[in-house]
């Protein structure tokens, strides 16, 4: 989440609602006046706070950090599945399940890994081979069999070299 817009729209809304309660207050709806200025005033720091946690409070920015902490070394196995994770599981699924003929169902949702086991396949072309074995795909008659998956992608693209299924854990 980010929390920068957050305190934005908080700083916005509590901004328009001290707007509001001086317009109020010259209005003079039949409520105390001391009320809609005390509620006026509240807003006001609400939203001075809230902008200033929103311009200064947000600690680096990205432009701020160095290259160096943005990328991987091309032979840190780990760093590459971990730094691009979304990119590549979500190319190796949509790839996995694509064998699926009659359906398939993932035995774990997403929060859990449906690809616990990498290696390099090809590490000089940065090709890695992600594997696991928590898919069921159903067959013709309807039944359901256990599949084990790998698939060969390249991390830094999310391109999808190789996949394969089979029968089995």
């Amino acid at each position: 989440m980010d929390w920068t817009l957050v305190f934005f729209f908080a700083g916005l809304a509590a901004g328009a609602y001290a707007i509001f309660e001086f317009v109020r207050i010259f209005l003079t709806v039949g409520e105390p006046q001391q009320f809609c200025i005390a509620r006026s005033l509240a807003g006001l720091v609400i939203a001075v706070f809230a902008f200033g946690l929103y311009g200064f409070g947000t600690g680096e920015h990205a432009s701020d950090i160095g290259e160096e902490d943005d990328e991987c070394n091309a032979n840190d196995l780990q760093c590459l599945v971990d730094y691009n994770w979304v990119i590549i599981t979500v190319g190796c699924e949509q790839a996995i399940e694509r064998k699926a003929e009659h359906g398939f169902e993932w035995t774990v949702g997403k929060v859990f890994s449906r690809f616990p086991d990498h290696r390099w396949k090809d590490q000089e072309n940065g090709v890695v081979t992600l594997s696991g074995d928590t898919l069921r795909f159903k067959n013709v008659s309807g039944g359901w069999t256990h599949m084990s998956y790998q698939c060969d992608i390249v991390p830094d693209s999310g391109d999808v070299m190789q996949v394969r299924v089979r029968a089995g854990s």
